[in-house]
C-alpha cells in the first residue's frame, strides 16, 4: 500500500484543530473527514470552530475540501461546484511522513507543509505570500478519543 493511501484511510474520522495565523488570530474548532457512501476515494472534509482575531472579535467559521485519492494520489478540491483543484500532496517516505503541495491563488502563493507525526496527529504549515500577503498558518490535528 502507498504512503498516499494509507495517509488517506487514516484520515477517516474526527478531529480537534489548533490554528494560529500569524497577524491576524487564532481558530480552536473540529474537523471531520467522512467518507462519501457511493465513493470510498473520497472524503469530505469540513471544519468548523471559532476565530478569533488579534482584535479581540470571535466568529464562528467552517471550511470545506474534498480529499480524493486516485492513483496513489491524494487530491484536494474546493467544495463548490464545479468541483476545482486546491492541491496535490507530494509524498516523502521520512519520519515523520510528509507531503508537500501548492496553490496559486491570483498573485497569492500558499506553500504547504503536512507532517504526520502518529496515526492520531498531524499538522498543516502553509507559508502565505503575495504582493499584499505575508504570513503563515500553522494547524495542529488532534484525532477526537472514541466515545
Amino acid at each position: 500500500m502507498s504512503l498516499a493511501t494509507r495517509i488517506f484511510h487514516s484520515l477517516e474520522g474526527r478531529w480537534t484543530l489548533s490554528r494560529f495565523i500569524s497577524g491576524h488570530g487564532k481558530m480552536e474548532g473540529t474537523a471531520t473527514f467522512k467518507k462519501n457512501s457511493s465513493d470510498n476515494t473520497c472524503l469530505h472534509y469540513r471544519e468548523e470552530g471559532v476565530f478569533i482575531g488579534d482584535n479581540g472579535k470571535a466568529n464562528n467559521v467552517f471550511r470545506e475540501y474534498y480529499y480524493r485519492l486516485s492513483n496513489d494520489t491524494i487530491s484536494v478540491l474546493f467544495s463548490k461546484k464545479p468541483e476545482k483543484l486546491f492541491h496535490i500532496l507530494s509524498f516523502a517516505d521520512t519520519s515523520p511522513i510528509t507531503a508537500t503541495a501548492s496553490h496559486l491563488c491570483e498573485c497569492d502563493n500558499y506553500d504547504a507543509i503536512y507532517t504526520f507525526a502518529t496515526p492520531d496527529e498531524f499538522t498543516l504549515f502553509y507559508s502565505v505570500k503575495g504582493p499584499k500577503k505575508d504570513y503563515s498558518i500553522q494547524t495542529v490535528f488532534k484525532r477526537c478519543l472514541k466515545e
